[in-house]
């Protein structure tokens, strides 16, 4: 079989006419150049227009060279920015090829304004800065992966606390592992498209790690999830901030509980010796010694009734926070040392006391009712939580601008719990073998009478070696403003 051109048949265009009318249908700037000499054999109307607004030419200082250089790689490729008449400058791509003709050859250019391709390069490597400023402030630990697990992108938190894995399998960095973990939040993203989470612990040598993951799916235009952008956030001080909600509530439900009985018991006491000293004389003959000691009895319930009372005030201040009302005055603290012992000594003769005191007299400026309070509640707490026949211990120290005051016993003592947790509302924390009953208010309430005035509590305690309590004052403390 042969091909024969007739008449009719188009005449075949040279390479050269080819060229010229594949440059005009371009919307790119063409031009063909002489493959000798480098002289402009055609310009399309493209580049015709590009010329004209160019300050200077663009053709190469040395042809020669270049067109040697271009026909042994056959192309090449590069950028270039130039200025333009009005003072503006453009960023061309330029991509030169050779190609050999009947005529000896062409060198056909290619000149592609790409000021709006490298403005948007630009802006989306401006905006990476941004984000990666951003993510690199937050204590979140972040990674990016691809859907292989690979690890794109740390942020700092991460690598601080992980190390740097970028470019590894995630779990293999992270979990030794040679496969995805089971129920991995990354994988559920990159198959359903959607954001996953949950919360998680790791224990430390700090305590035990809460955590929340997060598994965020990062689209593209199409639709489709290019990478997954995996959150790790530390919510150990929220969890415990739930913990101790939960503790404060169960404490609450334990405190109505324990006022109840503290209310209930007393009142059923003084009704019942009232009723026998109210009897009529023929139903029940009664000593004076018993009417005596009866009334004694009713009048100790009643005080009893009237100090929970007066604690169960002193909660709900606690509870709206409103501060502690101080009537200021100058008193002799060593006397109201003395006194306050006196009448501990009077309700407990089982327990032994000393007094240890400055022989003169020492002045301070407080509110004499509220440290009578605050010494009889923790001298009470040193009685009652320490054996009978017990040393219980009060000692007096003056200093310069303030004064200490130690309450020592050699009682049951607390373990590292209890002493953290001494202070708190309702906390009563000791075991049902030493329990001696209380709303669990006195340390707390003790606590809100030196921060009235301005002063400290500390203790020192260890388990079955007692427990030491230290207040200090300000000799002369400030009416609050």
């Amino acid at each position: 079989m042969s091909l024969t051109r007739t008449d009719n048949s188009p005449e075949i265009p040279d390479q050269e006419s080819l060229l010229r009318r594949l440059a005009d249908l371009s919307r790119d700037a063409q031009i063909l150049h002489n493959g000798e000499d480098g002289a402009c054999l055609y310009a399309n109307p493209a580049a015709r227009q590009l010329f004209s607004r160019l300050a200077s030419p663009l053709a190469p200082t040395d042809w020669v060279t270049y067109t040697q250089t271009l026909r042994r790689h056959g192309e090449i490729r590069f950028r270039r920015s130039v200025t333009l008449r009005d003072g503006g400058t453009i960023r061309l791509e330029i991509h030169d090829f050779f190609l050999a003709t009947a005529s000896g050859g062409v060198i056909a250019s290619t000149l592609r304004n790409i000021n709006h391709r490298h403005r948007l390069v630009s802006a989306r490597a401006a905006q990476r800065q941004r984000l990666e400023m951003v993510l690199g402030a937050l204590d979140e630990g972040i990674t990016v992966q691809n859907r292989q697990l690979r690890i794109l992108y740390q942020n700092p938190a991460h690598i601080a606390k992980q190390g740097d894995h970028r470019g590894d399998y995630c779990y293999r960095a992270y979990q030794g592992l040679d496969a995805p973990c089971p129920g991995c939040l990354v994988v559920k993203s990159f198959e359903d498209g959607e954001a996953h989470s949950r919360q998680t612990q790791a224990m430390t040598e700090n305590g035990t790690f809460h955590m929340e993951v997060l598994s965020l799916p990062v689209h593209t235009a199409n639709g489709e999830v290019e990478a997954v952008m995996e959150v790790v956030r530390n919510i150990t001080p929220h969890k415990l901030a739930e913990e101790s909600l939960k503790e404060t509530e169960r404490l609450r439900s334990q405190f109505i509980t324990t006022a109840a009985h503290e209310l209930s018991t007393p009142v059923t006491a003084i009704v019942g010796y009232s009723e026998l000293l109210t009897a009529p004389p023929q139903e029940l003959q009664l000593t004076q010694e018993q009417k005596e000691e009866f009334s004694r009895l009713i009048h100790d319930k009643a005080q009893f009734l009237a100090e929970t009372i007066d604690k169960l005030f002193d909660l709900s201040r606690i509870d709206r926070g409103a501060p502690l009302p101080l009537f200021l005055t100058e008193f002799d603290l060593c006397t109201q040392l003395s006194q306050s012992l006196r009448h501990v000594e009077l309700l407990f003769p089982s327990h032994c006391f000393t007094l240890i005191i400055p022989s003169n007299p020492l002045y301070v400026t407080a509110d004499p009712s509220q440290v009578a309070r605050l010494l009889e509640n923790l001298l009470h707490n040193a009685v009652l939580f320490s054996a009978n026949n017990s040393e219980v211990t009060l000692e007096l120290t003056p200093h310069q601008d303030e004064v200490v005051i130690s309450i020592s016993d050699e009682g049951c003592g607390m373990n590292e719990t209890q002493r953290q947790r001494a202070f708190e509302p309702f906390y009563r924390g000791h075991t049902k073998d030493t329990d001696s009953g209380g709303l669990g208010l006195g340390l707390s309430i003790c606590h809100q009478i030196i921060t009235a005035h301005s002063g400290s509590i500390a203790l020192i305690s260890e388990v079955d070696a007692g427990t030491q309590v230290f207040v200090t004052l300000p000799r002369h403390t400030l009416p609050p403003t």
